[in-house]
């Protein structure tokens, strides 16, 4: 399971934002007991559209059609989340569905 991120730096301790304001994105990549594996930062959305499963924003608000045009499913994380807040989050299925 592959899950984006828009983060305002390039660390792995760095907190979701608005993804007009990213750095960059995060791509975590949980292993098969959802444990995180690997987290790399990627500054071309494109790249990441092959191998997203799951986007994770901050604002519901935000512009995601063209995420939604490709199926990949938006979920909502608290402000201020970190990476590790998200990943916990999405363990205990508590990040909203959008759309």
């Amino acid at each position: 399971m592959n899950i984006v991120i828009p983060v305002a730096e390039r660390d792995p301790d760095s907190t979701v934002c608005p993804i007009g304001k990213r750095a960059c994105f995060a791509l975590m990549a949980l292993d098969e007991q959802n444990r995180i594996s690997t987290i790399d930062f990627f500054d071309d959305k494109e790249t990441l559209f092959e191998s997203c499963d799951i986007l994770v924003v901050m604002n519901p608000d935000e512009d995601l059609e063209e995420f939604s045009e490709r199926g990949i499913p938006v979920l909502m994380a608290e402000y201020g989340a970190t990476i590790e807040d998200i990943h916990e989050a999405f363990m205990f299925r508590q990040l909203r569905e959008l759309g």
